[in-house]
């Protein structure tokens, strides 16, 4: 892909997305965090291991991940995405 020529509007819609990334991963992560209160079973875990890929991409240290997820507590998890929309 790296060889192929993009129009301009393609090239805009790319670089903006880069751009806008940690915005989007943590709007993304907002969406877990409150599918999580309502989520049971398999789906929880499910929900889980997509928070900890989001917040991988936001550069959370693997430890911190490790222990929100263990925890299996989304209002931890909803101090975490505060603490991030501070930072930006």
């Amino acid at each position: 892909m790296a060889d192929k020529e993009y129009t301009p509007y393609q090239q805009r819609i790319i670089r903006n997305y880069y751009q806008n990334q940690q915005a989007i991963m943590l709007q993304r992560l907002q969406e877990i965090a409150s599918e999580l209160y309502l989520a049971e079973g398999k789906a929880r875990g499910r929900l889980w291991q997509r928070a900890a890929a989001a917040m991988e991409k936001l550069h959370i240290p693997a430890s911190r991940i490790e222990h929100l997820v263990q925890t299996d507590n989304p209002a931890l998890l909803a101090n975490v995405i505060q603490e991030l929309w501070k930072k930006t």
